[in-house]
């Protein structure tokens, strides 16, 4: 149903991923029945459905122009992900990322660079990104501890 791209220093807390999914198919606004792209900048991550890459790419053959076009962004641009969205944007007109919902999914940031105060944290994270081997190693750790005493409908 899903495409999840991340970097190699993104640690992505899978559980939650697909919990996140299922509560957005539920309530009608997955990503696979609108078409909508939870994006931030690609080094935290970012999902496509089914149906968005089907509404775009898989819409009409490529044509020599297509390819062109795109080169030519690519060229010139220092950010893949942002392209991606570009193309989203060019075939699928009206198409906007819905950048509000997933800013604090998808973190830019290490959990290094956090203020870990309550009021901070009622909702879940999906991914964090810029981490070291050493954070990598105690995320681990830490959802090997807390997944267990997460009740199965949260």
């Amino acid at each position: 149903k899903y495409t999840i791209s991340i970097e190699d220093d993104t640690f992505l807390f899978w559980n939650q991923v697909v919990k996140w999914l299922k509560l957005k198919e539920r309530k009608g606004k997955g990503p696979e029945e609108n078409g909508s792209l939870p994006f931030t900048h690609g080094g935290s991550g970012y999902i496509m459905s089914r149906g968005l890459v089907q509404q775009t790419f898989g819409r009409a053959p490529w044509t020599y122009e297509h390819n062109e076009t795109f080169a030519h962004y690519m060229r010139y641009s220092c950010c893949g992900d942002a392209e991606l969205s570009r193309s989203f944007q060019l075939t699928l007109p009206g198409f906007e990322p819905t950048f509000s919902e997933s800013d604090k999914l998808f973190t830019g940031e290490p959990p290094s660079r956090f203020a870990f105060v309550p009021s901070e944290w009622c909702e879940p994270i999906l991914t964090l990104h810029r981490v070291t081997g050493f954070e990598y190693v105690r995320l681990l750790e830490f959802k090997r501890k807390v997944e267990p005493l997460i009740p199965k409908d949260d």
